[in-house]
């Protein structure tokens, strides 16, 4: 599932590590006189410069290269100790080879080592790949680490910030929306058909991904989001249609298949353009690509199924709930009222003719 796996701990050259015997203490030489006097015989010191005319000759003195040819001959290197004696390095100081640390990055005060992969195949969810390190691969080698505490970052730490930022942003733009419609319609009735509308286009979203052999992912959440904007905005259209009706004089049903009658082109030619508009990018090849389909693929399937269950259901719904309204209105007044008159268009209509 990944590919390109690196990280940051890289190994670096190999480097000759000194550590010096309780003789070279008792010596008075340090650790840094002793490797000092290593470097200078096996890679060499600058002793003078001579000019020659325009150019300048650097004059270096190391060992001949017979004699620094191999590792071995470290051993008998002889150290000069600060009496002037000299002393061969075996006597005095042993050596091992390891690599070097080439950097040492931190966070948050302590050191980090970044582990980096691409998906393998680009059309695959992240979240189970993430589930399956978490949940396979770390607990073994925390087990055998101790101390080390992990992390996901990139691309699963950004899905994260999204998701927190979505909890707090998402609810407050659809109260925020139930707030403008409600002011708009004065009927709460009306305001909970419009929006007990928007599993509808879930739904669509959810078969197009299976059509296409998609994972939901975060970009597939972004998709839904403008889908419902869109769903909401053609149930507006329509209910806002009948209650025009309605103050015109017309019946219930009349009110509800004139709507359809003439809403149908608008709603119908609005879906379908968006749906054909975003087929080419549904149907693209190309890598770039990919990272956005799932966002068009929920918008299109949404859209080309919810507006077809919208131009069904809405009218449902909305003499269904008229019907209730009658018979309620009926058994608490005791009066002989119409079906029209217990729509808030029509009594809203009213009180404006009173006035």
């Amino acid at each position: 599932s990944l590919k390109d796996v690196t990280h940051s701990d890289q190994e670096g050259k190999r480097e000759i590590n000194i550590s010096l015997k309780p003789k070279a203490h008792s010596l008075g030489l340090t650790l840094q006189q002793v490797a000092g006097q290593v470097r200078q015989g096996f890679f060499g010191q600058e002793v003078q410069r001579i000019q020659r005319g325009r150019d300048e000759i650097k004059v270096w003195v190391r060992y001949q290269p017979k004699d620094r040819a191999a590792l071995g001959f470290l051993d008998q290197m002889r150290i000069t100790t600060p009496d002037g004696n000299k002393y061969p390095f075996s006597e005095l100081a042993e050596y091992n080879i390891e690599r070097g640390i080439i950097t040492i990055n931190h966070l948050d005060r302590k050191r980090e080592i970044k582990v980096q992969a691409h998906q393998a195949d680009v059309t695959e969810d992240l979240p189970p790949i993430l589930a399956q390190i978490e949940n396979e691969i770390l607990p073994p080698i925390l087990a055998r680490a101790k101390g080390v505490d992990v992390s996901f970052e990139g691309q699963s730490r950004d899905q994260q910030k999204i998701q927190k930022s979505m909890k707090t942003a998402f609810p407050l733009c659809i109260l925020g929306m139930i707030i403008v419609v409600v002011l708009v319609f004065r009927s709460y009735v009306q305001t909970i058909i419009i929006f007990s509308l928007i599993p509808i286009g879930f739904l669509g979203a959810a078969w197009g991904h299976g059509i296409h052999s998609l994972q939901l992912n975060m970009l597939s959440l972004f998709g839904v989001i403008a889908l419902s904007g869109i769903i909401i905005n053609d149930s507006i259209v329509f209910v806002d249609r009948i209650n025009r009706n309605l103050k015109q004089g017309q019946t219930v049903y009349d009110a509800v298949f004139n709507a359809g009658l003439s809403r149908l082109r608008p709603i119908l030619l609005t879906s379908f353009t968006t749906a054909l508009g975003l087929a080419p990018l549904i149907l693209e090849t190309s890598r770039q690509a990919q990272f956005l389909i799932p966002m068009a693929v929920s918008v299109a399937y949404g859209l080309l199924f919810g507006t077809i269950i919208l131009l069904i259901l809405l009218p449902s719904l909305f003499l269904v709930i008229n019907s209730i309204r009658y018979r309620v209105s009926l058994w608490f007044s005791g009066k002989s009222i119409t079906r029209e008159s217990v729509e808030p268009a029509v009594k809203e209509l009213e009180v404006e003719l009173f006035k």
